[in-house]
């Protein structure tokens, strides 16, 4: 509830700019969805929107550009398009055949490469208070 009310209240006044330190977080899946709906909106209407998230699967979905930060430090920064580019251009011995699915990479694939961790193949090996 509280953050519903701030979010209210940062929005009330029709700003030119946004900041939200992640704003999904919390927030039952109707309220995500309103939330989404709003912000795309707020864009829509020329509003410049920061936003900070986790959930990878958010930010591609609402945000034309992409900052990535990896123990407080800026490491990439871009269009989605430009940071699939990137990609390749740190990984110029990729086989053939992942340059071309490269147009598929998710943010979260992006992110993997960017920051040199691959998914794990045992994820319980990574998350070890899961065992």
């Amino acid at each position: 509830m509280q953050k519903k009310l701030a979010l209210a209240a940062a929005v009330i006044h029709g700003p030119r700019i946004l900041f939200l330190d992640e704003p999904f977080e919390g927030v039952d899946a109707v309220a995500s969805v309103t939330l989404k709906q709003m912000l795309q909106g707020m864009i829509a209407r020329g509003t410049t929107i920061f936003l900070s998230s986790h959930v990878l699967e958010i930010v591609e979905r609402l945000c034309s550009h992409v900052a990535i930060i990896d123990h407080g430090k800026l490491i990439a920064q871009g269009s989605l398009d430009q940071l699939r580019v990137g990609v390749h251009a740190h990984r110029e011995t990729l086989p053939t055949e992942q340059m071309e699915s490269s147009e598929r990479l998710t943010l979260e694939e992006i992110f993997l490469r960017i920051v040199g961790r691959e998914s794990p193949s045992h994820p319980t090996q990574e998350l070890s208070w899961l065992s």
